[in-house]
């Protein structure tokens, strides 16, 4: 979405988005943490673990992504094996919507 206010979405998405393929259909409620990473799936893909905070504005993405994917938001979560600051291996989360969850996405108003 470009140039839609967060407001503007939220009240698209809740408490209900319909359809004209499904008039019954109802976009899950979402909040406003939860709304800025779906908005951030649309604009770019894939997402890491650290960015999920950033766009979230919350310091615990995976929980963000987990609320997401118990709404009904597919993605996968892939290690990747990096050096961090301190040359210490580690393996940060890359986040990647399925081509479901963006059909899902689009549902949802995204």
């Amino acid at each position: 979405m470009t140039n839609v206010t967060l407001s503007a979405v939220m009240d698209q998405l809740n408490p209900a988005t319909t359809e004209a393929s499904d008039q019954s259909y109802r976009a899950p409620k979402l909040t406003p943490k939860q709304i800025r990473v779906c908005q951030a799936f649309m604009r770019m893909k894939p997402i890491w673990r650290e960015q999920v905070d950033q766009i979230s504005g919350a310091s615990n993405g995976p929980e963000i992504m987990s609320q997401l994917k118990r709404k009904g938001l597919q993605w996968t979560c892939a290690k990747q094996r990096k050096i961090d600051r301190d040359g210490n291996p580690c393996e940060p989360g890359l986040y990647t919507v399925t081509p479901e969850g963006i059909a899902t996405l689009r549902r949802w108003g995204f």
